[in-house]
């Protein structure tokens, strides 16, 4: 190319004595291509080398301008820069010179000095730890090493690492921590607390919710997810003649028969550090089901469901229309119910309502009047607890 030539096209044709093609072109230029994507870790720290690239554009030489307190020579496309100890952050640049001496445009990026962060989370059970050898893991970090310590605890292993053992004695409450350095720098500390002692056990629970006295296989339970570590359990019923056990002990799962009364059910986890105790007010609050029995000469009278919760249907079977009254007392006599039914020819029904009759035992008779004479007479005897 002539001196001062920057650019221009080299075409060729192909030629016959008939025939001449199209010319094929291709542009030239003494201008170098633009450099390409710089390559690297652009977040550094002191003392430290990182190795920085680009793309090689051909023939030529490359040409490095370095931040502040960084080392380094090279006129390729790669460079090793050594970060000296005052080295805070700065750009590094790159040129490329072509054999025709014309430098492209500078290919630059921003070097900064990086800092571990915090990590971002400490796991490993956190209660029930008393005496016991425990393992904590946080999340790795690229160049960074860890220091764990335990306020009640000895780092018996992985110290260093991203994952440690602790072992823990008797105590009541105590931080575990950790922290991230590299040579930036030091985090600062991710702490946890943990307990010697268990936490306390969830919410008692009662199956059937709602239960009588002197019913059999009533059931508590208590979730045990938030309980960790090593302990024992124990559940209590003060009086204890309220109910008598069945099975479970030592478990979430507590099983006894219902004697009568109120009481307090507790369920215990505990270990040599300490205990926690969850408890539950007990009381037996059901209206037990209404026995009827009906007896002779009731043969037409007949009071249902047996047993019943609430209600008792009469039902009364006429041959004409005539009157039915029914009364119902107490163990002394006292009448507590008292009502009257007119009765057509064929099936007649009346509701009793029993669920607000007092608790015992209530004794019910139905008297017949036909053509305003007293005749046949039927009775029934109706038991009604309620709780």
């Amino acid at each position: 190319m002539p001196v001062g030539y920057t650019s221009g096209s080299i075409c060729v044709t192909a030629n016959a004595s008939c025939v001449s093609n199209a010319p094929k072109c291709l542009a030239v230029s003494t201008s170098p291509s633009a450099i390409g994507v710089m390559s690297g870790v652009f977040s550094v720290c002191p003392n430290t080398s990182q190795t920085y690239s680009v793309p090689n554009a051909g023939a030529g030489t490359y040409n490095w301008t370095l931040p502040a307190n960084a080392s380094g020579s090279s006129t390729s496309n790669s460079i090793t820069v050594t970060f000296n100890s005052g080295f805070l952050n700065g750009n590094i640049s790159v040129t490329y010179t072509n054999v025709c001496g014309v430098t492209s445009a500078a290919r630059t990026k921003t070097i900064a000095i990086g800092s571990p962060g915090v990590p971002s989370s400490i796991t490993g059970i956190s209660n029930g730890v008393c005496g016991q050898t425990v393992s904590y893991q946080c999340p790795p970090q690229a160049g960074a090493t860890f220091t764990w310590s335990a306020s009640n605890g000895t780092v018996v292993s992985g110290q260093g690492s991203n994952s440690v053992s602790i072992s823990f004695g008797t105590f009541s409450t105590g931080t575990v921590s950790v922290t991230a350095s590299n040579g930036c720098g030091t985090s600062t500390a991710r702490t946890i607390t943990v307990k010697g002692s268990p936490n306390t056990p969830s919410v008692i629970t009662a199956n059937p919710a709602v239960w009588c006295n002197n019913e059999a296989g009533i059931q508590f339970s208590s979730s045990l997810t938030g309980v960790t570590g090593v302990y024992s359990l124990n559940w209590t019923v003060l009086p204890s003649a309220a109910a008598v056990y069945v099975s479970g002990q030592g478990t979430g799962t507590y099983t006894v028969d219902w004697n009568t009364g109120n009481a307090t059910v507790s369920l215990t986890a505990s270990n040599a550090c300490g205990v926690a105790t969850r408890t539950y007010s007990a009381s037996p609050s059901c209206r037990e089901a209404v026995e009827i029995t009906e007896t002779a000469p009731t043969a037409q009278i007949h009071l249902y469901p047996n047993p019943a919760d609430d209600k008792v249907t009469v039902s009364y079977h006429a041959e004409q229309a005539e009157e039915v009254s029914i009364e119902m007392k107490d163990v002394s006599g006292r009448i507590v119910y008292s009502s009257g039914m007119n009765a057509q020819e064929g099936e007649n029904q009346s509701v009793i309502e029993v669920s607000q009759l007092s608790k015992g035992v209530l004794h019910g008779r139905g008297k017949v009047k036909q053509c305003q004479t007293t005749g046949k007479t039927g009775g029934a005897v109706v038991k009604a607890t309620s709780k």
